[in-house]
């Protein structure tokens, strides 16, 4: 697999972004009702900005349907293409899903473009998909795909820290944090001295660099 480049081509099929040749890319994102493509035209630049959206839906429709078929992706699928104005090319859009889609081993059923350039196909779920295969809900952000700021963890660091400092004992406290919290921790109103003067005793921020985000280690002599 290493050697033929199987193992990087898996990587890439687990990655939510996929780039298009002219210039664009799909963004593909499952949840437990439905998964979405949503297209965007990048790096696409040129004077006529309905051919440039037409080239790049071209190239989507193409690619989301290899995407969904590689990936093992079932259900409802909901393309989001670049907004067309003349409806003969939202037809050529169209048309080129379903001939992508006609590639397709496992039976598809695709619908008509809306007023929001939205098309909606389903595939019949043949086997488990990749991502469920492979990967596992995130604990640290609980599979939204989001997380604390470095900026919002430091302020979360201080009010553990605060309620530590002032239900536990008397000596200095220490805050250990991931390197970019401890940066945020050391800047702005919530800072290193504003906080000592708030309880009243000495505090050190150590970074360390195998924290995640959303740890905090307080620690009072």
């Amino acid at each position: 697999f290493e050697d033929l480049g199987v193992e990087e081509q898996i990587e890439e099929l687990l990655e939510a972004r996929v780039s298009l040749p002219g210039g664009g890319a799909i963004t593909i994102e499952t949840t437990e009702a439905m998964t979405t493509v949503d297209v965007d035209t990048g790096g696409v630049r040129g004077p006529d900005r309905n051919a440039n959206a037409l080239a790049v839906n071209l190239e989507a429709a193409a690619e989301a349907a290899r995407q969904v078929r590689l990936r093992g992706i079932g259900g409802l699928i909901v393309v989001d293409f670049v907004r067309l104005d003349e409806s003969g090319q939202r037809r050529e859009v169209i048309e080129a899903l379903k001939l992508a889609l006609a590639e397709d081993p496992s039976p598809t059923r695709i619908g008509s473009m809306d007023d929001f350039d939205l098309v909606a196909f389903t595939r019949k779920r043949s086997r488990q998909g990749l991502a469920a295969s492979m990967l596992e809900r995130c604990d640290a952000c609980n599979a939204t795909g989001w997380r604390l700021s470095a900026d919002a963890a430091a302020a979360e660091a201080y009010r553990l820290a605060e309620f530590e400092a002032r239900s536990g004992g008397s000596g200095a406290v220490t805050v250990t944090v991931a390197p970019d919290v401890a940066e945020a921790m050391n800047r702005g109103d919530a800072d290193v001295a504003a906080f000592a003067n708030r309880v009243g005793r000495e505090i050190a921020v150590a970074a360390d660099a195998r924290a995640g985000r959303d740890d905090v280690d307080v620690v009072i002599e």
